[in-house]
C-alpha cells in the first residue's frame, strides 16, 4: 500500500528511536502517531525472528510481520481490512534488483532494495522545483516530491545530468529520473488528493512527468 491508494498515509508520523542495551545490542523502538488516533509503540524483533516472503512490484525479499497490534491500529485509520506492517532489517534477505526484467539494465550485481520502488534515494535540486512552479498557479512545496536529498546552487534540472554524486565517503550513482505519478498530488497537510496538478503540467511541457 502507498499514498497512491491511501493519501491519508501522509499524516501517520513515525519517529524512530535507537540506543544500546547494557549487553551492547542495538534496539529500535517504532513510534506511530496519526489524527484521531492512540499513539502506538513498537519494539523491532530480534534477528532470531521468523520470516515470511514479500513482494515489491517484481522481486521478493524478507521481513517480519509486527503483529496484529499495529495492523488493527492500520485498519482503524485507514478505513480498511487486510494490513500488515513488515520490518526488513540489515539481517533478513533484501530484494535483488536484477531479478526486475524491467529494471535490470539498469542496475549492478550486489544492488538490493528493501521497500522502495527502486531506490531509497531519491534527489531533486531547488531550481528544478523554481522551474516547475513557475509554470502553476499554486506553488507546490518540495514534500510534494518527496526527495531525501535536496540540491541548491545549480541550474534547473542540471541534476539529471549527474551520473555519480559523492557526499563524504559516499558515492551514489544516478540510476534513472523518477517517473511521478499522482504522490505529487497529495497535499500532505490533508492527507488528500488535491487535484491533477503538478501532473498536468508535467505531461504538457518539457518537463515529461519528470522533476
Amino acid at each position: 500500500m502507498t499514498q497512491r491508494q491511501h493519501p491519508k498515509m501522509a499524516l501517520i508520523c513515525p519517529r524512530v528511536e535507537a540506543r544500546r542495551t547494557p549487553g551492547g545490542e542495538e534496539e529500535v523502538t517504532l513510534h506511530l502517531s496519526a489524527p484521531e488516533m492512540p499513539d502506538l509503540t513498537l519494539k523491532t524483533p530480534p534477528p532470531s525472528a521468523p520470516t515470511e516472503q514479500i513482494r515489491v512490484w517484481r522481486t521478493f525479499g524478507e521481513a517480519v510481520d509486527m503483529g496484529r497490534e499495529v495492523a488493527l491500529w492500520l485498519e482503524e485509520y485507514l478505513g480498511e481490512e487486510g494490513f500488515r506492517l513488515f520490518y526488513m532489517s540489515p539481517h533478513h534477505k533484501p530484494r535483488e534488483l536484477l531479478a526486475d526484467g524491467e529494471w535490470r539494465d539498469l542496475c549492478s550485481e550486489g544492488e538490493v532494495s528493501g521497500f522502495s520502488d527502486l531506490s531509497p534515494v531519491l534527489m531533486i535540486s531547488e531550481a528544478s522545483l523554481k522551474r516547475l512552479n513557475s509554470h502553476l498557479d499554486t506553488h507546490l512545496p518540495m514534500q510534494r516530491f518527496r526527495p531525501n536529498i535536496v540540491i541548491s546552487n545549480c541550474q534547473p534540472h542540471q541534476e539529471d545530468e549527474w551520473k555519480e554524486l559523492r557526499i563524504g565517503d559516499t558515492l551514489l550513482r544516478n540510476i534513472k529520473p523518477c517517473h511521478r505519478c499522482k504522490v505529487t498530488t497529495v497535499n500532505h497537510e490533508k492527507g488528500e488528493f488535491a487535484g491533477q496538478e503538478p501532473l498536468e503540467t508535467l505531461r504538457k511541457s518539457d518537463f515529461a512527468v519528470f522533476c
